[in-house]
């Protein structure tokens, strides 16, 4: 059956709109993506077809363009999709090995002439399930709005986060400033339900972090 022949409720798009996309089956998910299916078989049907066939998303995405271009209904379109896809989930997989230590290396890596703000949202075992940017700089130096950053920490469904920012000329060491602005995301964090772990400041070549130098609300 094709998708425009089902009840309006019943087709992929309507239900991830209405549902969110959870609530969808991988070949639902699979069909919305492909867009189209081919003569005689519904986009749905190809969708399920190639589930199937190679086990899933992780053996459909494991293909390579050549392997891709060889299935039926499988064009150079579509293809670029699925290679997409994986890549997208290749990445993913990634993300979930990052730690806090090597996402300070990439910011101090590239550390700019301006002042940046990052929030890194971690799970219960200190990994990085994502990271933002909240303010960046002018040479009138860096407004930062508590709202931004809790907004960016529950944007990742995380229960905990690092607050960092970037120090591009001179020592991480805090300003005033900086411990006020601490103390105050500290409360407010506390306020929604989530933990600031740590506030980290970083130069290129040096570190500060406001939890080990006993700067953090709850230890003071």
């Amino acid at each position: 059956m094709k998708v425009a022949s089902l009840p309006r409720e019943d087709r992929p798009r309507e239900k991830l709109l209405r549902y969110g996309p959870s609530y969808l089956t991988d070949s639902e998910l699979l069909a919305l993506l492909l867009g189209f299916g081919t003569k005689g078989s519904s986009v749905l049907e190809v969708a399920q077809d190639l589930l199937c066939r190679f086990g899933g998303f992780p053996g459909l995405c494991s293909l390579e363009r050549e392997d891709l271009l060889k299935v039926r209904g499988i064009g150079h379109g579509k293809a670029s999709l699925l290679l997409a896809l994986g890549e997208i989930l290749s990445r993913g997989k990634e993300m979930e090995d990052e730690t806090l230590e090597k996402n300070y290396g990439y910011l101090q890596g590239s550390i700019r002439l301006v002042e940046e703000a990052y929030v890194l949202a971690i799970d219960s075992r200190e990994k990085v399930i994502g990271v933002r940017m909240v303010a960046k700089g002018s040479e009138d130096g860096l407004v930062l709005q508590v709202k931004e950053v809790l907004r960016a920490a529950l944007s990742f469904g995380a229960r905990a986060y690092v607050f960092v920012h970037t120090h591009p000329s001179g020592a991480p060491f805090p300003s005033k400033k900086d411990i006020e602005f601490t103390d105050a995301l500290y409360a407010a964090s506390k306020k929604v339900g989530l933990r600031l772990k740590d506030h980290v400041s970083l130069s290129k070549s040096a570190r500060f972090s406001f939890a080990q130098n006993g700067l953090m609300a709850s230890e003071t």
